[in-house]
């Protein structure tokens, strides 16, 4: 649960040097062998890498509005060490996340802000080869953000640009919250047909797509939106950027494969997230770019 403002800034003020978990020392090594050239990587990984790095030193160093704290970073890497895989040959073992999975963690989460605790990033673009396990780590996300971190009616969303796709990363969600009967029942979740619903805090999970009736009237805490390459209008997109506005520290994952796709939203955000590698300052926007090919 989130600490309250004047918490947080007297704990950020009085922190002393950082002690971190073995998983985030994991993903920090991970960062810095990409950084530095020590691990194969294409073009925008390496910069990703070393935008992390330095933004991570000048934290270490109190030379930063953000710091970097494991407490922030560590919680949601522990979740999903606790939720199961659903499909594939490991289906019903606990997730074992990957180096550069625990690195997207680390970054997501473990950024806040030294005086107000509150989250760094507001929106993720991230683009990963087919194969990565996209819609089970963001289904893993989009319940720990809107059950765990503790915001008063908070609004998850599972997004994409058709009602059956936007189904695929709420349905994991499903999925992992039938499997996990300790999770559900400590934080007080019911599962219904459409939604994931928390009801002493007023919460819930949802699936919404472009073709849904309305995208008016969301106040958005987390969204997921699958498959943004293939996104050819600004709805979606546009609809969950604007319902953000009300949140103090709300959270826009946008996660995608390689398309064909040359036109339309996703191809906007994906040259704007380029732009952020190559030096452009959006301190509020995270770019990982992990493709083959073009990167």
């Amino acid at each position: 649960m989130i600490c309250s403002v004047r918490r947080c800034a007297m704990a950020r003020t009085r922190q002393k040097p950082p002690d971190y978990p073995p998983e985030i020392r994991r993903g920090i090594a991970y960062a810095d062998a990409v950084a530095t050239g020590r691990a194969p990587a294409g073009k925008w990984a390496v910069l990703a890498a070393q935008r992390f790095k330095r933004d991570r030193e000048a934290a270490e160093r109190g030379e930063s509005r953000w710091i970097l704290d494991p407490e922030y970073a560590i919680r949601p890497i522990r979740f999903a060490g606790q939720m199961q895989n659903i499909k594939g040959p490991e289906a019903g073992q606990t997730l074992d996340l990957l180096d550069f999975q625990l690195w997207l963690l680390i970054n997501l989460y473990g950024f806040v802000e030294r005086m107000t605790g509150l989250r760094r990033f507001r929106q993720a673009s991230i683009w990963l080869p087919k194969g990565n396990a996209k819609s089970t780590l963001v289904a893993v996300l989009a319940l720990y953000s809107t059950f765990l971190e503790g915001e008063g009616s908070a609004e998850g969303y599972a997004a994409a640009v058709s009602r059956d796709q936007a189904r695929i990363v709420f349905d994991l969600a499903q999925a992992m919250t039938r499997a996990n009967t300790t999770f559900r029942e400590r934080v007080g979740l019911q599962i219904r047909e459409h939604s994931i619903v928390q009801h002493r805090t007023q919460s819930r999970l949802m699936p919404i797509s472009s073709d849904a009736k309305t995208l008016d009237g969301l106040n958005v805490y987390i969204a997921i939106l699958d498959e943004l390459a293939s996104h050819r209008s600004k709805g979606v997109y546009g609809a969950l950027i604007t319902a953000m506005g009300k949140r103090a520290q709300p959270l826009l994952i946008s996660i995608s494969t390689t398309t064909d796709n040359t036109t339309g939203v996703g191809k906007q955000v994906w040259d704007y997230s380029l732009k952020v590698l190559e030096g452009l300052v959006d301190e509020r926007f995270l770019a990982i770019h992990l493709r083959r090919g073009r990167s």
